[in-house]
């Protein structure tokens, strides 16, 4: 008697969208850009952040993510040293800036452009709450322009020292440190000078020679509350 292979019923798909791997996007600013996507489950559409590193790199915000998932949010973060147009180009140097370059800064507007029309309309984005944060270049890059569609801005390293436009538009949180290597040795250059925005936003000027305000205490704290309020708003 023939014997037959037992067939059991395909199990539904689940809402895991991709395993971590690898993906050519041939619409990003520039160049075709190789973009890591991690696996992603989504119950239901969630508030989301795009997450603009400094200038060496995604190792400038080596621990954010996590946090920010933790509190729901989906969490982007763009590497703009992927691009071929960047390929060993830098806007700084161990701790001093101004090391030419200075396009990049341009492009880091752009990528942040790109980035938010890119989430909008996805399944997994609530379409009320895009959170643009942005450290050091990044922060630079998020403070330097009013954006359209997004509800809050986060910045630490910057100092505000060519001003902060997207305060205009959104609730804006800046972190800095009173003695930050990148800036007190730069002529002209005071304090951390950011203020102003609408309801919600918070400046603060922490004591120490740190950069990297959003990976440390008490700075790290002061953006999960602020993530977390803008979130419920």
């Amino acid at each position: 008697m023939a014997q037959h292979p037992r067939r059991f019923p395909r199990r539904p798909p689940t809402p895991r969208l991709r395993r971590p791997g690898t993906k050519r996007s041939s619409s990003c600013p520039g160049t075709s850009t190789p973009t890591r996507v991690s696996a992603l489950a989504t119950q239901a559409p969630a508030p989301v952040v795009i997450a603009l590193h400094g200038c060496t790199g995604l190792s400038s915000l080596p621990n954010i993510g996590p946090g920010l998932a933790a509190l729901g949010y989906v969490v982007i973060m763009p590497d703009s040293l992927a691009r071929a147009d960047r390929a060993g180009r830098f806007t700084c140097t161990g701790t001093s800036v101004g090391t030419g370059n200075l396009d990049i800064y341009d492009k880091r507007v752009e990528e942040a452009d790109y980035a938010i029309e890119q989430v909008q309309g996805k399944p997994w984005y609530d379409g009320r709450h895009l959170l643009l944060l942005g450290h050091s270049e990044g922060g630079y890059a998020v403070a330097r322009k009013a954006y359209a569609r997004i509800s809050a801005a986060a910045i630490s390293g910057y100092w505000c020292t060519l001003g902060l436009p997207v305060a205009q538009v959104a609730p804006t949180l800046t972190v800095n440190y009173d003695q930050d290597p990148f800036y007190v040795n730069v002529p002209g250059v005071g304090a951390p000078s950011c203020s102003g925005g609408p309801a919600g936003s918070r400046h603060v000027v922490l004591t120490g020679a740190f950069h990297t305000a959003f990976e440390l205490e008490p700075g790290r704290s002061d953006l999960h509350d602020f993530a977390r309020a803008q979130a419920a708003r």
